[in-house]
């Protein structure tokens, strides 16, 4: 992770697809560290590291508790502030920290590719059965109740279906790097052709930008896939 925020993967790597809050690509991750769930606190270390790092130049090697509740309180701002925008909501209100919480429960228990909901979130009905979303899962009842709250929720919202939709498809990527595409591509150029390399690039400069005849690129791979 760089002084300015960046964080740099030299590998293991891996792509969490299905929701999954414990996902870790390293197999030798005894500690949790590269657990999906795991990163807010890991970010939090980063920086009480390089808070340490800077604390022999102080008068008193002390590294302020209040610089850490200000980690959690700048974090847990921004990531609800995200959230909201991946599910089109522009106003902020009270319960939104539970319907977050409420919907990767969901998502974990469904077990629902976490991209390709999102995509589809922004063509939710709210007079509809919205059958694109329910079919990404064998449980639909419990997708169903949290499709419910959220459509409680839009009705808060003064915004248009049309200027939500924009917003989320423009905070949730159509295109993302799979690991069997990434497989895909990287068997493809070890056999001399890189046409498959240079079609993921050209989609993942513009993941947002959903591209006609690319399905087949915004999708899990068929077996996992439940339904389109």
């Amino acid at each position: 992770m760089t002084v300015y925020g960046e964080s740099l993967d030299f590998g293991p790597f891996g792509f969490m697809e299905t929701y999954d809050p414990e996902f870790s690509p390293n197999p030798a991750d005894e500690l949790s560290r590269y657990q999906f769930d795991q990163q807010p606190e890991i970010g939090r270390w980063n920086c009480l590291a390089l808070a340490e790092a800077f604390s022999s130049l102080l008068p008193k090697c002390i590294i302020p508790a209040g610089l850490l509740r200000l980690y959690r309180q700048n974090y847990h701002q921004h990531y609800l502030l995200r959230m909201r925008l991946k599910l089109g909501l522009t106003t902020p209100h009270s319960d939104d920290t539970g319907l977050v919480d409420a919907l990767l429960e969901t998502l974990r228990h469904s077990k629902i590719d976490y991209a390709l909901f999102f995509r589809r979130l922004a063509e939710f009905d709210a007079q509809g059965k919205n059958q694109k979303l329910t079919a990404l899962t064998t449980e639909p009842e419990l997708l169903t109740g949290w499709l419910d709250s959220y459509r409680d929720r839009l009705s808060l919202e003064k915004t248009s279906v049309h200027e939500r939709q924009t917003m989320m498809n423009k905070a949730n990527p159509c295109y993302v790097l799979r690991s069997h595409l990434l497989h895909m591509s990287v068997n493809s150029a070890e056999q001399g052709d890189l046409s498959e390399f240079y079609r993921m690039l050209t989609l993942l400069q513009n993941p947002y930008e959903e591209r006609q005849d690319m399905d087949f690129y915004s999708l899990p791979q068929p077996e996992k896939l439940l339904s389109t």
